[in-house]
């Protein structure tokens, strides 16, 4: 999925507890602001994932190079079990991120990664 990059960044991204706490709180009974805080979360968190992608093609300009795709576990046939991987290299329960038995993150409100960076060959 990478093969054409040269570096690559790797990044893990959350909106914290907060909102899974809310979220348990308002599926007891609330089902719809349940419903509706579950998507402007989600929007929430695509939004930041966003933000992110804009650095790092900034970052790529000043490299000479362009970004590629996101690529993330559970994806692009990307086992959902390797996501443990990029826990061991970044330092996830710093931001309060954890991974579930079964490789989901805690909180459910986070996303993680790789987008590749490539330099454009020279077609003269």
């Amino acid at each position: 999925m990478l093969q054409p990059a040269r570096y690559a960044a790797i990044f893990i991204l959350t909106l914290g507890d907060k909102i899974d706490a809310e979220l348990a709180m308002l599926n007891q009974g609330d089902f719809a602001d349940a419903y509706f805080l579950d998507g402007v979360a989600s929007a929430i968190t695509d939004g930041l994932l966003q933000v992110l992608k804009q650095e790092l093609q900034a970052e790529a300009k000043k490299r000479s190079c362009s970004l590629g795709g996101r690529f993330s576990p559970g994806y692009a046939r990307w086992e959902l079990r390797e996501q443990k991987k990029i826990f061991s290299i970044l330092s996830a329960e710093d931001i309060g991120v954890s991974l579930s038995d079964t490789y989901f993150m805690v909180p459910q409100k986070s996303l993680s990664g790789v987008f590749g960076f490539k330099f454009e060959e020279n077609r003269s």
